[in-house]
């Protein structure tokens, strides 16, 4: 079975983090990436981050390194 879910990058960010473990003061240390995808597996009520920040496209010379 598998499952698709699509949000905002603060919600992605604050699911990752609860599944990390992550104080709330480490929250904003993590960088989402627009149109990111994350994968993840759920094996015996146990969440485990198999792909982190995946990104499927490139950006143009003149955006790399700044915030889209």
């Amino acid at each position: 079975r598998q499952m698709c879910i699509r949000d905002s990058g603060g919600i992605i960010r604050a699911f990752l983090a609860y599944i990390k473990g992550l104080e709330i003061k480490d929250f904003w240390n993590s960088h989402q990436p627009n149109c990111s995808v994350n994968i993840l597996e759920v094996k015996n009520q146990k969440i485990r981050i198999l792909e982190e920040h995946k990104i499927y496209y490139t950006l143009p010379e003149e955006k790399k390194g700044s915030i889209l």
